[in-house]
């Protein structure tokens, strides 16, 4: 996780209205007991792993549609001389028939691979929590696929059920860009079905972002650098879950501070 997540930046993440294809992404609420056994617990999903996990939503976006900027969503990925998200290459790729060129083709092979690497970059971090936890979120994974009617072609089922190595996996069932799209779209689909299913762990984060607003509020009376700013932050992160909001005051937050200097 990024250690210096400002509440500004939470706040972003638990209210963006996510849209696949223009239209608002359903969540499907969860029902497997497995849930309550780590819903809000420190191992298992808290507020915390719901702000990676949003962001990560976010990252999944900016592929299938293209970064948000302020005039809009632009897709980054080339193909004959001008720039798509994977979405539209999806269609460009649809409509291609036997007069398609070796070199359109090619370039799309290319556009699909830098899709993959921009992929595997956003997940990197994901990695290991995704090893250990498989077991548990491949009930929760069949589940989720189940309830919204996705097969058994669902390259996260697939992975759920499997004990092969996932670039190995993903080099036999991603092929095109409409596998890759189709597989970004069921682990975006899945993620949020997931947070929408762990009401706890929200509620964690909406306190998160809480009391993170009431430290950057009070620490501006310290006149920090950036750095010290950015240094505190993240020593604070370690002590907030043991920090009720009524009790962050500013002489809590010069106590604080002054131990994190120690």
């Amino acid at each position: 996780m990024n250690k210096n997540i400002q509440s500004l930046s939470l706040a972003l993440l638990i209210t963006a209205p996510y849209i696949i294809a223009n239209h608002p992404v359903r969540t499907i609420k969860l029902e497997n007991p497995i849930l309550s056994m780590i819903d809000g617990k420190q191992v298992g999903i808290n507020g915390e792993n719901v702000a990676l996990t949003r962001k990560y939503q976010s990252n999944i976006l900016d592929i299938l549609l293209g970064p948000n900027t302020k005039n809009g969503r632009h897709g980054v990925y080339e193909f004959d001389g001008k720039k798509y998200n994977a979405q539209q290459l999806r269609e460009i790729e649809e409509a291609f028939d036997h007069t398609t060129s070796h070199e359109h083709r090619d370039q799309m092979q290319v556009a699909l691979k830098k899709m993959r690497d921009d992929f595997e970059a956003i997940s990197e971090e994901f990695k290991e929590t995704a090893k250990t936890s498989k077991p548990i979120m491949a009930m929760l994974i069949e589940e989720s696929c189940q309830k919204r009617g996705r097969g058994n072609d669902s390259l996260i089922l697939i992975w759920a059920k499997s004990k092969e190595n996932e670039y190995t996996l993903f080099n036999r069932h991603v092929r095109s860009v409409k596998d890759f799209e189709v597989f970004m779209t069921d682990l975006y689909n899945f993620l949020g079905d997931l947070v929408a299913s762990c009401p706890i762990a929200q509620r964690q984060l909406k306190e998160r972002i809480e009391k993170f607003g009431k430290v950057h509020h009070l620490m501006q009376a310290l006149s920090l650098t950036p750095e010290q700013q950015q240094k505190f932050l993240k020593y604070i992160q370690k002590h907030m879950n043991t920090l009720e909001v009524g009790a962050i005051t500013e002489a809590k937050i010069k106590e604080l501070y002054i131990a994190s200097n120690k």
